[in-house]
């Protein structure tokens, strides 16, 4: 494994998601064989979602964490791919969701997002996924999803 430390430029070359839509901000670790990401997102008080969920009662919504997941897993592909996984050539489309959310997520908390990829047959992947805060889990399961080909430019 590969302790490294990516923050957001790093990651504009391996996600094609950006702010306010990009819901991982750093990569701690990542590995090869087998192909593992450990990745972080920095839950800020100010993200905007918060301020319809909930006001009063601010809630992390686990559709994103689940996108935060997914973003993970597009990372990993793109290392593996030697870091060459921008705006068009990282483009993902989920396929399978399968992840249970066991916990609230709070502002100001850091959610950890550790991704296995478990299969590759040409285009096809899938991922076992778990996000926690701290030592607590508050989201697990697996994801599939397909590689979509490079846009053309025409």
């Amino acid at each position: 494994m590969q302790r490294v430390d990516l923050g957001p430029d790093d990651l504009d070359d391996l996600v094609p998601q950006r702010a306010p839509f990009r819901f991982l901000s750093r990569v701690h670790a990542w590995a090869e064989d087998p192909p593992f990401l450990h990745g972080s997102f920095e839950v800020s008080p100010e993200e905007p979602v918060l301020a319809g969920h909930f006001p009063g009662d601010p809630l992390w919504p686990g559709a994103c964490t689940v996108e935060g997941l997914a973003q993970a897993c597009g990372a990993l592909e793109g290392l593996l791919r030697g870091g060459r996984a921008g705006p068009r050539e990282g483009r993902m489309v989920m396929g399978r969701v399968e992840v249970r959310l066991l916990a609230p997520v709070r502002p100001g908390q850091r959610l950890d997002y550790r991704v296995w990829r478990q299969d590759a047959r040409g285009v096809v992947r899938t991922w076992r996924v778990e996000a926690a805060v701290g030592p607590t889990v508050v989201a697990r399961g697996r994801l599939g999803g397909s590689l979509l080909s490079p846009v053309s430019t025409g």
